[in-house]
């Protein structure tokens, strides 16, 4: 877009020259944006010979997406869909309403659940839970309990108590954090 200049200095009324082109951007959304549908044909033909149905193909076309669940949408859509949710952090339920806001498609929730663990199987499926449980091996419950216990005794040993909030108090000698068990503030 060109920018206009007076034709004359709204200062002085002095004549003005060009020194320089000076460049600026702004980003924007459009005001309403607008999903993109594709309609496909697929024309279903019946072979002559053994009766089978052979149903055409196309970039995009799910084989099985006919009848009930002939209405789907994209794998942008839910990409977009997946990025909100395990990107952002936006719940799961809340996430059609920001599409829908953002974008104008509708999708449930349920979609995108079932959608998730579709893409969850196979390879990507079998590298998840192997992380999943070499995370569980490491952070598992035994692990955690001892390593709290550790660090609770070291720093009763080091004088510290331990306050009824769960936090640490002010230091105090160590036969003192050891009596009667007067933990408090």
């Amino acid at each position: 877009m060109q920018a206009t200049t007076p034709e004359r200095c709204p200062d002085c009324d002095g004549e003005l020259e060009l020194e320089r082109m000076d460049q600026a951007t702004t980003i924007d959304i459009p005001k309403k944006p607008e999903p993109v549908v594709t309609r496909y044909s697929a024309p279903v033909c019946r072979c002559k010979k053994c009766g089978k149905h052979v149903r055409g193909q196309a970039p995009g076309l799910a084989p099985d997406q006919a009848g009930a669940t002939a209405h789907r949408v994209g794998p942008e859509v839910m990409a977009a869909a997946h990025e909100l949710h395990y990107g952002t952090g936006i719940p799961v339920r809340k996430v059609p309403e920001v599409l829908k806001t953002l974008t104008g498609v509708e999708v449930t929730a349920s979609a995108i659940t079932q959608n998730a663990m579709k893409q969850s199987e196979g390879e990507v499926g079998a590298a998840y839970e192997k992380l999943r449980g070499e995370m569980r091996e490491y952070s598992g419950g035994a692990y955690r309990r001892h390593r709290l216990e550790d660090w609770r005794q070291e720093r009763i040993s080091d004088g510290l108590r331990f306050g009824s909030g769960g936090g640490i108090s002010d230091p105090v000698s160590p036969s003192e954090s050891r009596s009667a068990g007067d933990h408090s503030d």
